[in-house]
């Protein structure tokens, strides 16, 4: 397929197709990231079109961040234009814990990357 050119998505599911994320040595556990939460703050935007597309699910991990915030803090623009034009784009911004150091990822995005709020604005425009 497509998605196999991106050796990140081929890593991301063979690590995370196995239980070692259940090990107790491995980092995913210790600060409770998941795929999608490594693949957004790397900027692998394939891994997380095909994370997503698979259900994955969108939690929060030790520090109360969602995957989106990850992309978020870590500028990573066109993860969080992925993520908007997502069809789950409207569960990915409800992960987030009310009065949580980490808000609503929607003013997150405003604070922290105007420019992905830009691109919402204009979704948000054409539709």
């Amino acid at each position: 397929p497509a998605f196999c050119k991106d050796s990140h998505v081929v890593r991301v599911a063979l690590c995370f197709s196995s239980r070692e994320s259940d090990s107790p040595k491995c980092l995913c556990s210790l600060f409770k990231n998941t795929a999608l939460h490594l693949a957004a703050k790397g900027g692998h935007n394939s891994a997380v079109r095909l994370l997503l597309a698979q259900g994955a699910a969108i939690v929060l991990n030790k520090n109360e961040a969602s995957f989106l915030h990850e992309a978020i803090y870590n500028k990573r623009t066109d993860t969080t234009l992925v993520v908007i034009q997502h069809e789950r784009f409207d569960e990915s911004v409800q992960a987030f814990m009310h009065g949580s150091a980490m808000q609503c990822p929607i003013l997150e995005m405003i604070e922290h990357l105007p420019e992905s709020f830009a691109g919402l604005l204009d979704i948000c425009m054409t539709e």
